[in-house]
Order: structure tokens, then sequence, then C-alpha cells
């Protein structure tokens, strides 16, 4: 409950301080967003801790509580062991919407493609994505997702 006050006040601040929207913002937020996937799948951990802000947040796929931030070293060592470990990533973040509140903005999207584990078992994956990006020091960076699986009507 904390997180959503937190979220929401960020969100109404950006509405009430808007410093409006730069040229080319919604291009680096997508670029943004779709390049934390291509990092992941490449193993590119340096790069792919650049996109987060420390206090990153996330609802993963399958449903459970709140997974709270972590420390960018931390983030790293848990990715590389991820793949150390056999799993690869082949995901991309495809049909991206940007809303931008000032220094907030809200994206949309799905991520598609497949994983596959160390046991060699490859799953599909279609998941519905939401981002909050915040815009620190002229960048921005990703301050919490939320990934659920699509669900057919």
């Amino acid at each position: 409950m904390k997180q959503l006050m937190v979220i929401g006040t960020t969100l109404l601040a950006g509405l009430l301080l808007s410093t409006g929207v730069q040229a080319g913002d919604v291009e680096d937020i997508i670029a943004l967003e779709q390049g934390h996937y291509l990092a992941r799948n490449t193993g590119d951990l340096d790069t792919w801790v650049q996109y987060h802000l420390p206090e990153r947040d996330s609802f993963g796929p399958g449903g459970g509580l709140l997974n709270q931030g972590t420390s960018a070293e931390e983030e790293k060592r848990s990715l590389k062991a991820q793949l150390d470990a056999g799993m690869k990533y082949n995901h991309r973040l495809v049909h991206v919407e940007v809303k931008i509140f000032g220094d907030t903005a809200i994206t949309t999207g799905y991520v598609v493609g497949s994983s596959t584990s160390p046991d060699g078992t490859t799953r599909q994956v279609m998941m519905r994505r939401t981002g909050v990006v915040i815009k620190r020091n002229g960048q921005w960076k990703e301050l919490h997702n939320h990934l659920s699986p699509v669900v057919a009507p």
C-alpha cells in the first residue's frame, strides 16, 4: 500500500510540476524499455542495471508479492547466477505506448519471446507489461514494472 501511495504521489507531483515533454523523450523511453530486455538477453549485466533506479521494485509474472528493490550489485549477481546456471532469455518488448507526465512516464506493452530453463525446457512468453520511469539528471530510469500473463478473452 505504501508503494502505491508513493507512486500515486509521484504521478500527481509530475502532473502539477510538469516541465513539459522534451523532443525525443518518447523515443528515449521506448529505447530504455526495449534495451532492458536486449541487455538481459545478451547477458550485458552492466548495461542492464543502468536502466534501473536503485529503489526499483516490481510485480513479477507469477502473481506474487512485490519484489523489493535491491542494489545494482545484488541485481547483477542475481541475474549472473541465473545466466551462469544456464537460463536463457529471448524476450522482446513490443507495442510500447508511452504517456509522459513531467518527469514521470507510464509505459505499456507486451513481452514476447521465449525462456529456456537450465534443464533445456523452453517455454513461450507472452505477458502484459506496465512500467513507471522517472527522469533524473536528464536520464530516464525504471522505477517499477508490473508483468502479468496475457489471458485470452
